[in-house]
């Protein structure tokens, strides 16, 4: 296979050249300069590099991510891929600095405004948390994950409780998906409603009847209600 693609490659080697250099003529006069154009590319390169460590060496694959948005510092992409390998690697607040710096870059970006809130839940923020998860819903007040993260941050804080109902009610309005009505079955139970927990944890396990954790919610609560 490989002598074929070769051969392949060298029939087609000058066309290949053409096409390359041709590429790199526009793509060169559509920068600011030639030095950026070129930190650019070494920045893509470094981006693209780390996935050959990114299992057996994190202290390389870090420094290529880096490296990346040291020499590309606008790109959303590149500060993104280091936001998830400091998830990755358990250092949360290092992640939510890169975050903030995503946000700065590209402040109508959805998922970083997400992950500002779930990065800052994590760090036990939770004003802050609270605020993103608010912007998050202004922004796309018409997609279900907005609401969905913050009924799961009030019901941990244990505060709010009947917003929070409220808040997964529209989650599966928005999104009938077994997580929604998993997360709306817990909220009618916190809020004392345990027919309308039951129905709601009835239908997540319908949705999705491989998911154990739903099962082992469902018997608990069918057992409570059948007990005398």
């Amino acid at each position: 296979m490989a002598a074929t693609y070769l051969k392949q490659f060298q029939q087609g080697k000058s066309q290949w050249r053409k096409t390359k250099k041709e590429t790199v003529v526009r793509n060169l006069s559509q920068a600011d300069s030639e030095v950026d154009f070129y930190a650019r590319c070494l920045a893509k390169l470094c981006a693209d590099a780390r996935k050959l460590y990114l299992k057996d060496d994190q202290q390389t694959t870090e420094w290529l991510l880096t490296r990346a948005v040291e020499l590309d510092p606008n790109s959303v992409a590149h500060h993104a891929a280091l936001m998830s390998f400091h998830v990755g690697a358990g250092r949360v607040q290092e992640a939510l600095e890169v975050c903030r710096i995503i946000k700065r870059l590209d402040p109508n970006n959805l998922s970083c405004q997400l992950n500002l809130g779930l990065l800052a839940a994590r760090l036990g923020q939770f004003a802050q948390a609270e605020k993103a998860f608010r912007t998050t819903i202004a922004m796309a007040p018409t997609q279900a994950a907005g609401y969905r993260e913050l009924a799961q941050l009030y019901l941990r804080a244990r505060t709010r409780q009947m917003e929070a109902r409220d808040l997964a009610a529209q989650a599966v309005k928005l999104e009938r998906a077994a997580p929604h009505y998993f997360l709306l079955g817990w909220a009618y139970d916190v809020t004392g409603d345990r027919a309308r927990a039951l129905k709601a944890l009835q239908r997540a396990v319908a949705l999705d009847p491989q998911n154990q954790a739903y099962q082992q919610v469902l018997q608990q609560m069918t057992a409570k209600e059948t007990s005398p």
